[in-house]
Protein backbone atom coordinates (compact mmCIF):
# COMPACT_ATOMS: atom_id res chain seq x y z
CA UNK A 1 0.00 0.00 0.00
CA UNK A 2 2.71 2.53 1.17
CA UNK A 3 4.74 1.85 -2.35
CA UNK A 4 1.37 2.42 -4.29
CA UNK A 5 0.88 6.24 -2.50
CA UNK A 6 4.41 6.26 -3.40
CA UNK A 7 4.07 5.84 -7.13
CA UNK A 8 0.86 7.85 -7.07
CA UNK A 9 2.72 11.07 -5.63
CA UNK A 10 5.28 10.55 -7.70
CA UNK A 11 3.07 10.61 -10.91
CA UNK A 12 1.17 13.30 -9.69
CA UNK A 13 4.10 15.48 -9.41
CA UNK A 14 4.97 15.51 -12.86
CA UNK A 15 0.53 16.41 -14.86
CA UNK A 16 1.76 15.40 -18.20
CA UNK A 17 3.21 11.94 -17.12
CA UNK A 18 0.11 11.45 -15.03
CA UNK A 19 -2.42 12.45 -17.41
CA UNK A 20 -0.63 10.26 -19.69
CA UNK A 21 -0.89 7.10 -17.20
CA UNK A 22 -4.16 7.28 -16.14
CA UNK A 23 -5.49 7.28 -19.15
CA UNK A 24 -4.01 3.81 -20.36
CA UNK A 25 -5.14 2.96 -16.67
CA UNK A 26 -9.01 3.92 -17.58
CA UNK A 27 -9.18 2.59 -21.52
CA UNK A 28 -7.34 -0.61 -20.47
CA UNK A 29 -9.91 -1.40 -17.09
CA UNK A 30 -13.06 -0.44 -19.59
CA UNK A 31 -11.57 -2.87 -22.45
CA UNK A 32 -10.82 -5.35 -19.36
CA UNK A 33 -14.33 -5.16 -18.19
CA UNK A 34 -15.98 -5.19 -21.30
CA UNK A 35 -14.60 -8.64 -21.74
CA UNK A 36 -15.86 -9.58 -18.21
CA UNK A 37 -19.04 -8.37 -19.19
CA UNK A 38 -19.63 -10.96 -21.93
CA UNK A 39 -18.94 -13.72 -18.88
CA UNK A 40 -21.53 -12.45 -16.71
CA UNK A 41 -24.61 -13.79 -19.05
CA UNK A 42 -22.74 -17.71 -19.03
CA UNK A 43 -21.15 -20.51 -16.98
CA UNK A 44 -18.19 -18.36 -16.49
CA UNK A 45 -19.90 -15.79 -14.41
CA UNK A 46 -18.88 -17.11 -10.84
CA UNK A 47 -15.62 -15.88 -12.44
CA UNK A 48 -16.53 -12.92 -13.79
CA UNK A 49 -18.37 -11.32 -10.55
CA UNK A 50 -15.30 -12.19 -8.16
CA UNK A 51 -12.75 -10.80 -11.03
CA UNK A 52 -14.69 -7.28 -10.76
CA UNK A 53 -15.36 -7.27 -7.08
CA UNK A 54 -11.24 -7.49 -6.73
CA UNK A 55 -11.19 -4.43 -9.37
CA UNK A 56 -13.50 -2.28 -8.07
CA UNK A 57 -11.36 0.21 -7.34
CA UNK A 58 -9.30 0.40 -10.13
CA UNK A 59 -12.62 0.67 -11.77
CA UNK A 60 -13.85 3.41 -9.87
CA UNK A 61 -10.80 5.60 -10.77
CA UNK A 62 -11.07 4.40 -14.59
CA UNK A 63 -14.95 5.94 -14.12
CA UNK A 64 -13.74 9.21 -12.78
CA UNK A 65 -11.04 9.10 -15.03
CA UNK A 66 -13.01 9.05 -18.18
CA UNK A 67 -15.76 11.36 -16.18
CA UNK A 68 -13.32 13.82 -15.93
CA UNK A 69 -11.90 13.56 -19.76
CA UNK A 70 -15.45 13.02 -21.22
CA UNK A 71 -14.38 10.09 -23.37
CA UNK A 72 -17.89 8.57 -23.55
CA UNK A 73 -17.56 5.93 -25.81
CA UNK A 74 -15.19 4.22 -23.70
CA UNK A 75 -17.42 5.19 -20.68
CA UNK A 76 -20.04 3.20 -22.27
CA UNK A 77 -18.22 0.05 -22.13
CA UNK A 78 -18.13 0.08 -18.70
CA UNK A 79 -21.95 0.79 -18.20
CA UNK A 80 -23.55 -2.42 -18.42
CA UNK A 81 -21.11 -4.86 -16.78
CA UNK A 82 -21.09 -2.71 -13.74
CA UNK A 83 -24.88 -2.34 -13.69
CA UNK A 84 -24.99 -6.42 -14.31
CA UNK A 85 -22.31 -6.83 -11.27
CA UNK A 86 -23.68 -4.25 -8.72
CA UNK A 87 -27.39 -6.02 -9.29
CA UNK A 88 -26.04 -9.58 -8.84
CA UNK A 89 -23.90 -9.04 -5.76
CA UNK A 90 -26.49 -6.35 -3.80
CA UNK A 91 -24.16 -3.29 -4.17
CA UNK A 92 -26.58 -0.68 -5.38
CA UNK A 93 -24.09 1.78 -3.30
CA UNK A 94 -21.43 3.05 -4.46
CA UNK A 95 -22.45 2.32 -7.85
CA UNK A 96 -25.40 4.07 -7.77
CA UNK A 97 -23.23 7.24 -6.82
CA UNK A 98 -21.18 6.55 -10.09
CA UNK A 99 -23.57 6.49 -12.57
CA UNK A 100 -25.56 9.86 -10.42
CA UNK A 101 -22.19 11.50 -11.57
CA UNK A 102 -22.29 10.44 -14.91
CA UNK A 103 -25.74 11.87 -15.08
CA UNK A 104 -25.27 14.74 -14.27
CA UNK A 105 -21.93 14.96 -16.56
CA UNK A 106 -24.25 14.15 -19.47
CA UNK A 107 -27.54 15.93 -18.75
CA UNK A 108 -26.86 18.81 -21.09
CA UNK A 109 -25.66 16.39 -23.93
CA UNK A 110 -27.66 16.57 -26.84
CA UNK A 111 -25.73 14.38 -29.08
CA UNK A 112 -25.18 11.92 -26.27
CA UNK A 113 -28.68 11.20 -25.24
CA UNK A 114 -27.98 7.50 -26.09
CA UNK A 115 -25.61 7.24 -23.86
CA UNK A 116 -27.46 9.31 -20.98
CA UNK A 117 -30.58 6.73 -21.56
CA UNK A 118 -28.44 4.13 -20.07
CA UNK A 119 -27.11 5.80 -17.67
CA UNK A 120 -30.46 6.53 -16.17
CA UNK A 121 -31.38 2.88 -16.54
CA UNK A 122 -28.39 1.76 -14.79
CA UNK A 123 -28.92 4.10 -12.23
CA UNK A 124 -32.69 3.14 -12.01
CA UNK A 125 -31.27 -0.75 -11.51
CA UNK A 126 -29.28 0.10 -8.58
CA UNK A 127 -31.32 2.32 -7.23
CA UNK A 128 -34.19 -0.72 -7.12
CA UNK A 129 -31.71 -3.15 -4.83
CA UNK A 130 -32.83 -0.59 -2.03
CA UNK A 131 -36.30 0.52 -3.39
CA UNK A 132 -37.83 1.16 0.23
CA UNK A 133 -35.24 4.05 1.10
CA UNK A 134 -34.82 5.27 -2.50
CA UNK A 135 -38.08 4.77 -3.92
CA UNK A 136 -38.82 9.00 -4.58
CA UNK A 137 -35.95 8.92 -6.24
CA UNK A 138 -36.03 5.85 -8.02
CA UNK A 139 -39.70 6.99 -9.51
CA UNK A 140 -38.38 10.41 -10.56
CA UNK A 141 -35.54 8.58 -12.56
CA UNK A 142 -37.66 6.12 -13.97
CA UNK A 143 -39.75 8.56 -15.63
CA UNK A 144 -37.17 11.16 -16.99
CA UNK A 145 -35.97 7.87 -18.84
CA UNK A 146 -38.95 7.00 -20.16
CA UNK A 147 -39.93 10.38 -21.11
CA UNK A 148 -36.52 10.80 -22.98
CA UNK A 149 -37.31 6.64 -24.68
CA UNK A 150 -40.36 8.35 -26.16
CA UNK A 151 -39.08 11.64 -27.20
CA UNK A 152 -36.13 10.65 -28.93
CA UNK A 153 -37.38 7.36 -29.89
CA UNK A 154 -34.43 5.52 -28.46
CA UNK A 155 -36.46 1.82 -28.25
CA UNK A 156 -34.70 -0.40 -30.57
CA UNK A 157 -30.92 0.04 -29.87
CA UNK A 158 -31.71 -0.48 -26.16
CA UNK A 159 -32.07 -4.25 -26.01
CA UNK A 160 -31.86 -5.47 -22.22
CA UNK A 161 -32.06 -1.69 -20.81
CA UNK A 162 -35.68 -1.29 -21.82
CA UNK A 163 -36.74 -4.92 -19.83
CA UNK A 164 -34.97 -3.27 -16.95
CA UNK A 165 -36.99 -0.01 -17.34
CA UNK A 166 -39.92 -1.19 -18.07
CA UNK A 167 -40.06 -3.61 -14.76
CA UNK A 168 -39.32 -0.52 -12.72
CA UNK A 169 -41.88 1.17 -14.48
CA UNK A 170 -44.56 -1.48 -13.67
CA UNK A 171 -43.60 -1.36 -10.21
CA UNK A 172 -42.85 2.70 -9.58
CA UNK A 173 -45.87 3.70 -11.53
CA UNK A 174 -48.55 1.16 -13.91
CA UNK A 175 -48.14 -2.28 -14.43
CA UNK A 176 -50.14 -2.32 -17.91
CA UNK A 177 -47.74 0.28 -19.05
CA UNK A 178 -44.94 -1.64 -17.86
CA UNK A 179 -45.71 -4.36 -19.22
CA UNK A 180 -46.29 -2.91 -22.77
CA UNK A 181 -42.64 -1.62 -22.33
CA UNK A 182 -41.33 -4.88 -21.67
CA UNK A 183 -43.28 -6.80 -24.64
CA UNK A 184 -41.77 -4.29 -26.68
CA UNK A 185 -38.33 -5.34 -25.19
CA UNK A 186 -39.17 -8.96 -25.67
CA UNK A 187 -40.53 -7.95 -29.97
CA UNK A 188 -36.97 -6.36 -30.46
CA UNK A 189 -34.84 -9.16 -28.57
CA UNK A 190 -36.70 -11.80 -31.17
CA UNK A 191 -36.43 -9.81 -34.29
CA UNK A 192 -32.43 -9.06 -33.00
CA UNK A 193 -32.10 -12.67 -32.37
CA UNK A 194 -30.76 -11.21 -28.90
CA UNK A 195 -30.57 -14.56 -26.62
CA UNK A 196 -30.17 -12.50 -23.34
CA UNK A 197 -32.45 -10.27 -23.78
CA UNK A 198 -35.35 -12.03 -25.02
CA UNK A 199 -34.14 -14.03 -22.37
CA UNK A 200 -34.59 -11.07 -19.96
CA UNK A 201 -37.88 -10.09 -21.58
CA UNK A 202 -38.99 -13.01 -20.91
CA UNK A 203 -38.74 -13.32 -17.12
CA UNK A 204 -39.93 -10.20 -16.99
CA UNK A 205 -43.09 -10.34 -18.76
CA UNK A 206 -43.76 -13.53 -16.34
CA UNK A 207 -43.34 -11.69 -13.40
CA UNK A 208 -45.65 -9.33 -14.48
CA UNK A 209 -48.60 -11.56 -15.68
CA UNK A 210 -47.87 -13.45 -12.51
CA UNK A 211 -48.68 -10.03 -10.80
CA UNK A 212 -52.09 -9.67 -12.36
CA UNK A 213 -53.11 -12.90 -12.11
CA UNK A 214 -52.44 -14.26 -15.69
CA UNK A 215 -51.19 -17.30 -14.64
CA UNK A 216 -51.37 -19.48 -17.92
CA UNK A 217 -49.19 -16.49 -19.46
CA UNK A 218 -46.89 -16.14 -16.86
CA UNK A 219 -46.00 -19.93 -17.21
CA UNK A 220 -45.56 -19.75 -20.62
CA UNK A 221 -43.13 -16.77 -20.32
CA UNK A 222 -41.04 -19.16 -17.60
CA UNK A 223 -40.83 -21.66 -19.80
CA UNK A 224 -39.19 -20.01 -22.70
CA UNK A 225 -37.04 -18.04 -19.81
CA UNK A 226 -35.87 -20.77 -18.53
CA UNK A 227 -34.92 -22.75 -21.48
CA UNK A 228 -33.19 -19.70 -22.79
CA UNK A 229 -31.39 -18.77 -19.39
CA UNK A 230 -30.48 -23.05 -19.46
CA UNK A 231 -28.99 -22.72 -22.67
CA UNK A 232 -26.55 -19.75 -22.26
CA UNK A 233 -25.78 -21.47 -18.56
CA UNK A 234 -27.06 -18.13 -17.08
CA UNK A 235 -27.18 -19.25 -13.15
CA UNK A 236 -28.05 -16.14 -12.05
CA UNK A 237 -30.93 -15.39 -13.78
CA UNK A 238 -31.91 -19.26 -13.60
CA UNK A 239 -32.11 -18.71 -9.59
CA UNK A 240 -34.24 -15.54 -9.45
CA UNK A 241 -36.35 -17.22 -12.12
CA UNK A 242 -36.56 -20.58 -9.43
CA UNK A 243 -37.64 -17.88 -6.81
CA UNK A 244 -40.28 -16.50 -8.62
CA UNK A 245 -42.09 -20.12 -9.88
CA UNK A 246 -41.61 -21.10 -6.26
CA UNK A 247 -44.27 -17.90 -5.16
CA UNK A 248 -46.47 -19.24 -8.61
CA UNK A 249 -46.43 -22.48 -7.11
CA UNK A 250 -47.17 -21.48 -3.73
CA UNK A 251 -49.99 -19.36 -4.91
CA UNK A 252 -51.45 -22.72 -6.56
CA UNK A 253 -51.33 -24.04 -3.01
CA UNK A 254 -48.23 -26.54 -3.50
CA UNK A 255 -45.99 -25.35 -0.88
CA UNK A 256 -43.71 -28.15 -1.39
CA UNK A 257 -42.65 -27.62 -5.08
CA UNK A 258 -42.23 -23.73 -3.72
CA UNK A 259 -39.93 -24.63 -1.36
CA UNK A 260 -37.80 -27.28 -4.18
CA UNK A 261 -38.05 -24.25 -6.45
CA UNK A 262 -36.41 -21.89 -3.81
CA UNK A 263 -34.01 -25.11 -2.53
CA UNK A 264 -32.29 -24.82 -6.06
CA UNK A 265 -32.37 -20.97 -6.44
CA UNK A 266 -30.58 -20.93 -2.95
CA UNK A 267 -27.72 -23.91 -4.92
CA UNK A 268 -26.93 -21.67 -7.73
CA UNK A 269 -26.32 -19.09 -5.57
CA UNK A 270 -23.89 -20.92 -3.68
CA UNK A 271 -22.82 -22.12 -6.75
CA UNK A 272 -22.31 -18.61 -7.78
CA UNK A 273 -20.20 -17.08 -4.63
CA UNK A 274 -23.02 -15.39 -3.43
CA UNK A 275 -23.71 -15.52 0.07
CA UNK A 276 -26.14 -12.68 -0.33
CA UNK A 277 -28.24 -14.27 -2.97
CA UNK A 278 -28.02 -17.64 -0.86
CA UNK A 279 -29.49 -15.67 2.57
CA UNK A 280 -32.34 -13.87 0.28
CA UNK A 281 -33.60 -17.48 -1.41
CA UNK A 282 -33.13 -18.38 2.87
CA UNK A 283 -35.44 -15.73 3.46
CA UNK A 284 -38.57 -16.67 0.54
CA UNK A 285 -38.38 -20.40 2.04
CA UNK A 286 -39.23 -19.03 5.61
CA UNK A 287 -42.37 -16.84 3.98
CA UNK A 288 -43.14 -20.35 1.63
CA UNK A 289 -42.89 -22.35 5.00
CA UNK A 290 -44.92 -19.63 6.73
CA UNK A 291 -47.71 -19.53 4.13
CA UNK A 292 -48.10 -23.45 4.87
CA UNK A 293 -48.57 -23.20 8.82
CA UNK A 294 -45.36 -24.50 8.99
CA UNK A 295 -44.10 -22.30 11.65
CA UNK A 296 -41.22 -24.20 13.20
CA UNK A 297 -39.77 -24.97 9.55
CA UNK A 298 -40.17 -20.92 8.69
CA UNK A 299 -38.74 -19.70 11.81
CA UNK A 300 -35.55 -21.87 10.89
CA UNK A 301 -35.41 -20.56 7.36
CA UNK A 302 -35.48 -17.16 8.66
CA UNK A 303 -33.24 -17.86 11.49
CA UNK A 304 -30.55 -18.72 8.80
CA UNK A 305 -31.42 -16.01 6.55
CA UNK A 306 -30.74 -13.55 9.37
CA UNK A 307 -27.25 -15.49 10.33
CA UNK A 308 -26.25 -15.49 6.96
CA UNK A 309 -26.60 -11.64 6.02
CA UNK A 310 -25.63 -11.15 9.67
CA UNK A 311 -22.37 -12.28 8.71
CA UNK A 312 -22.34 -10.11 5.64
CA UNK A 313 -22.83 -6.93 8.06
CA UNK A 314 -26.56 -5.91 5.95
CA UNK A 315 -28.16 -4.81 9.29
CA UNK A 316 -31.54 -3.61 7.68
CA UNK A 317 -32.09 -7.25 5.70
CA UNK A 318 -31.29 -8.75 8.98
CA UNK A 319 -33.62 -6.63 11.14
CA UNK A 320 -36.06 -7.55 8.33
CA UNK A 321 -35.30 -11.38 8.93
CA UNK A 322 -35.71 -10.89 12.59
CA UNK A 323 -38.84 -9.38 12.44
CA UNK A 324 -40.62 -12.37 10.46
CA UNK A 325 -38.29 -14.95 12.81
CA UNK A 326 -40.05 -13.31 16.03
CA UNK A 327 -43.69 -13.77 14.10
CA UNK A 328 -42.95 -17.50 13.47
CA UNK A 329 -41.89 -18.06 16.43
CA UNK A 330 -45.10 -16.77 18.35
CA UNK A 331 -47.41 -18.54 15.75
Amino acid sequence: MLLQQYAQLRLEADAEQFDKTAGRHAHYYADWLAERGGWMNDSRQRAAFNLVELELDNLRKAWEWLIKTEALETLEKLLQPLCSFGVARHIGFPLSDWFEQGILQLADRATHRLLYVKMLVGYVALLSIYNVKQKGQRRESVQLAWTLLEEHQLHEPLGTWLSVLGLNYAWSFDVAEGTVMVERAHQLAVAANDVDAQAMAAHFLGELNQLVGNIAAAEQYYTEATSLFSTRQNSLRLAYLHDDLAFLMTHRGDYRAGIGHLQEAKRLMEKLDNPLGAAYMMHDMGHVADSAGNYGEAFGYFREARQRVAARGEKVKMAGSLSFESIALSR
